[in-house]
């Protein structure tokens, strides 16, 4: 048979090609169960980050489009404030003759 002494084992103990197959196998399981572990973190960390984008991205295609409708509005000559942004007692109209 042939082969080399394993550390940690009694003297005169053979280490056989089959032992450092099975413990390949044993690590390759280990790193491969290691590796789908951080893909699958990966993944979730990269759905909450896209949920966050496509929040922020909407909130700001919201403003934008509030924005582009006060501008128009003031293109039009509509730009009268509304009640609510008017401080009470006060009129929007004109007093000069």
């Amino acid at each position: 048979m042939c082969g080399r002494e394993r550390p940690g084992l009694q003297k005169g103990t053979i280490v056989g090609i089959d032992d450092i197959v099975n413990k390949a196998k044993e690590v390759a399981g280990d790193v491969a169960e290691k590796a789908k572990a951080v893909g699958d973190d990966v993944a979730e960390k990269a759905k909450e980050f896209a949920g966050d984008v496509k929040e922020f991205t909407g909130d700001a295609v919201d403003k934008a489009k509030d924005v582009a409708g006060d501008i128009k509005d003031r293109f039009d000559g509509d730009d009268e404030p509304t009640p609510a942004a008017t401080p009470e007692g006060t009129s929007t109209e004109s007093t000069t003759p």
